[in-house]
């Protein structure tokens, strides 16, 4: 009898083991992106810039952007392929006007951001990314 309980309780051990190491793995795959790094969310210093962030990046479903900016100075607009291309914010997916703003990735292919400040879009204040 006392054999069976050992039996019982080091294979519950073995499958509560087995789940919090698959809880952990899952929640160490979350990251956090700091959008444009050192530079945050404002007008870039070149064209390439959010273009090379995103390059040295790898996104994931249940990932976070994290857009670093001051609130009345900058917004961001989740927006489509098309409005993205001709910098139009005027119907956006999505909407964060107080920074900083955390953007969760819920869904994997392409995603646009942009600047929603007139000008700010065409100063290449967007980011394109692929999840």
């Amino acid at each position: 009898m006392e054999l069976e309980r050992l039996k019982m309780a080091v294979l519950l051990t073995v499958i509560i083991g087995g789940i919090l190491h698959i809880q952990i793995s899952d929640a160490q795959k979350q990251n956090r992106h700091i959008v444009g790094d050192s530079v945050d969310w404002t007008i870039p210093p070149d064209d390439n810039t959010y273009i090379t962030w995103a390059a040295s990046q790898k996104f994931a479903i249940g990932d976070t952007l994290v857009f670093n900016f001051e609130s009345e100075l900058h917004t961001v607009a989740e927006v489509t392929e098309a409005a993205y291309n001709e910098c139009n914010s005027q119907n956006p997916i999505s909407e964060w006007t107080k920074g900083p703003a955390s953007v969760p990735l819920k869904s994997s292919g392409k995603h646009y951001y942009l600047c929603s400040v007139p000008g700010h879009c065409m100063a290449a204040q967007k980011l394109a990314i692929n999840v």
